[in-house]
């Protein structure tokens, strides 16, 4: 038997569905977080190599960081192999708000 049950949490007056919740409270984790600051600091776009010698993170690690920022709007991807990878304006909204880390 599955039971499939449905979060909600009430908030400033009013029932929220999950996705709501989650959309409210999307956060980039520390290392997300490094790469944003990281595309500001260099002020263009770059391939994930630059970006992986620049924070000392590995590039395989680097690559799956990036596929969420992209999917969160934070970086914008140009190109398939050797792609460059841009800061967004929601990126710097990011960084400017100091937003809440979460892992």
């Amino acid at each position: 038997m599955i039971i499939l049950l449905e979060m909600k949490i009430y908030v400033k007056g009013k029932w929220l569905e999950e996705d709501e919740i989650t959309s409210l409270y999307k956060t980039v984790s520390p290392p997300q977080r490094r790469i944003l600051e990281t595309l500001y600091e260099i002020g263009q776009p770059s391939t994930i190599s630059a970006i992986s010698s620049k924070t000392g993170i590995k590039r395989q690690y680097v690559s799956v960081l990036m596929k969420k920022l992209v999917e969160g709007n934070y970086v914008k991807k140009y190109g398939r192999r050797n792609a460059l990878y841009a800061i967004t304006d929601q990126g710097y909204q990011a960084i400017a708000k100091g937003e809440k880390v979460t892992a």
